[in-house]
This record gives structure tokens, sequence and C-alpha cells, in this order.
């Protein structure tokens, strides 16, 4: 099977069914149980074996919740790829995860053996919180802490807070474009991350940044991003 790579990230709001909040006055959960996080938005970036370009945008976009998932599921079914989250390993994938028993959408290509279940032996799934944090032994790092720190903006346009509210006003399309900035962030933080721990060289490290950086000029959604992204740092080019 062909070697690839796919970077996801998800946007969600509560699915809380009548009486099932219990305790409003308790915070203890900001988001709630994550069981009850519906998922509106799956953005991805599918680069090949070299970490080039292959694909950018939503699953299954104007679907429904369960076709959103069956539709994911299909994907690493039929290509096993290495999965690239940002913190996943404690939100995204165990959000997919409970929501696809809710809705009862087999995820084979999760449970039908350990390889994205590994944390210390990260083949398949490559959280890179977990990783950058070298599993906990440091404090967890935010995606905005380590975009911004090699000339990426971070979070733009809105936070996971705003999510809610623009979903609620019908943004579906704003939401979209907010979850794949992450992902393009994403992206970008894992070639570093494969440059500096000796997996990419720095050659190849430029050709796939470069390739994710041309797709997303082309794409014509992403003007704010690469208005406030310093692309001379991302490409190593500081005179």
């Amino acid at each position: 099977m062909e070697d690839s790579y796919l970077v996801l990230d998800i946007e969600t709001v509560p699915d809380d069914p009548p009486g099932s909040r219990g305790d409003p006055d308790d915070r203890s959960d900001a988001l709630g149980p994550l069981v009850r996080q519906r998922i509106v938005s799956i953005g991805v970036l599918w680069l090949d074996g070299s970490l080039r370009h292959r694909k950018l945008g939503t699953v299954a976009e104007g679907k429904d919740e369960p076709e959103v998932l069956a539709d994911l599921h299909g994907f690493m079914d039929r290509h096993r790829p290495r999965l690239v989250t940002f913190n996943g390993r404690r939100f995204d994938v165990p959000v997919i995860m409970l929501r696809s028993f809710v809705h009862g959408v087999p995820m084979r290509w999760f449970f039908s053996s350990q390889e994205y279940r590994r944390r210390y032996d990260p083949h398949r799934h490559l959280d890179l919180c977990d990783l950058l944090s070298e599993h906990g032994a440091g404090r967890f790092p935010s995606l905005l802490d380590v975009a911004s720190s090699m000339g990426l903006p971070g979070k733009l346009g809105m936070d996971g807070s705003e999510v809610l509210p623009a979903f609620e006003r019908g943004e579906i399309e704003a939401i979209h474009t907010y979850c794949l900035m992450d992902v393009i962030q994403t992206g970008l933080v894992l070639m570093r991350w494969m440059l500096i721990s000796g997996r990419l060289e720095r050659a190849d490290y430029l050709e796939a940044a470069s390739s994710v950086v041309s797709a997303v000029e082309e794409d014509g959604r992403f003007d704010e991003l690469l208005s406030s992204a310093r692309l001379s740092d991302v490409l190593l080019e500081r005179g």
C-alpha cells in the first residue's frame, strides 16, 4: 500500500439531548463530555510519502455527521495513511471514535490493530502536540505557540469558542475555512518536526513545504493566512 500522510483536524458543537447536561454549575470540562461533541467539520491535508501536497479539503462536505464519518473511515480503510494531528490523541480521535459509536458507523482501521493506538512508537498516528512535549514530559504546547514560533500566525478568523456561534448563524463555510487553516499549519509543523528529527533532509523539507504553500496560494480561500505568515521563516530563507 502506498505510503501517505493525512493531516486532520475537527470542529465540533455541543450535541446534548434534553436533560443530559447535568449540573449547570459544573465547569470542570468546558467542552462537556466528548461523546456529545457533534462533528461539523473535518479538514484534511493529504500528503504523499515524501510529504508533497496531494489534496486539501473537507471530508464529505454538505453531508450529515454519519455520512462524514463513513467517508472518513472508508478512506482510512482503503489507504491506511499515517494520521497526523495536533492534540488528536486527547481530542480529535476520541471524538471521532465516540461519535462513530453514537451513529453505529464501523471504524475498522482504528480497531483492527494497535498501529493507530500506540503512543510511544507513533508509526501510524503522529500527534505533534504529544511529540513536541516528549509525551507529556514537558508542558503540552498549543498550535498557536508552535506555529507562531516558525513564522505562521496560528489561530485566524475565529477560535474554538466561536465555532458554535458561527454554526448557529449558518456560517459553515467559515468554520470549514478555519478548520483548514489549522490543518495547513499542522502540516507545516509536521514537516519542521520531520526535519529536526532527522527524518527529512533540508532539500526535501523545502520541496515539501513549498508544495503546500503553492497549493494554498492557488486555492483562493486562505489570503488571511498567507498575508499573516512569514513564509521566509517557514521556508528557512532568513538571508
